[in-house]
């Protein structure tokens, strides 16, 4: 855990226990809008609809709440760019959202890449792979963007 990314975020191995289940709730993250699921979550909680924050307290209390690991590479160009303002240092903010939560940030496996090819529908690379991640791990994906609320394919909420 020694390296470091860009914006101070430390390298995590992605090694994940055998036992675990499958997640129940993972955020989505969709740029440019900066006032997305984990910064509400995060910072302005009063933004997320009411489902939105009970599905994911329900989630945080099974302790089964993860997200893509896009969303953190997401916030931190939000950060660098001046368009998200967290109040500290980006990776203290990362490490710090995300043990807050006891959030899951979820690799791209084998599985979730083969899915990624399928889904050339949404644009936004960043959406494909918040696709892939939420369908690979039988997640319900918690967004407030609209065009991955229809796909069909997909359990969404918001």
């Amino acid at each position: 855990m020694g390296a470091s990314r860009p914006c101070g975020i430390p390298v995590r191995s992605s090694a994940e226990p055998p036992d675990r289940p499958p997640w129940g709730a993972a955020f989505g993250l969709t740029v440019p809008r900066p006032r997305v699921q984990l910064v509400f979550d995060s910072l302005l909680p009063r933004k997320l609809t009411a489902h939105a924050r009970k599905t994911i307290d329900d989630a945080y209390a099974r302790r089964d709440l993860a997200c893509a690991d896009i969303s953190p590479w997401e916030i931190a160009m939000l950060t660098e760019r001046g368009r998200l303002d967290p109040g500290a240092p980006c990776g203290e903010f990362l490490d710090l959202m995300i043990a807050a939560r006891s959030l899951r940030v979820l690799p791209i496996s084998p599985r979730v890449a083969a899915l990624l090819a399928g889904l050339g529908r949404h644009r936004d690379p960043a959406d494909r792979l918040i696709a892939a991640t939420a369908l690979a791990h039988s997640a319900l994906l918690v967004t407030a963007d609209q065009r991955l609320r229809e796909d069909p394919d997909l359990r969404c909420t918001w």
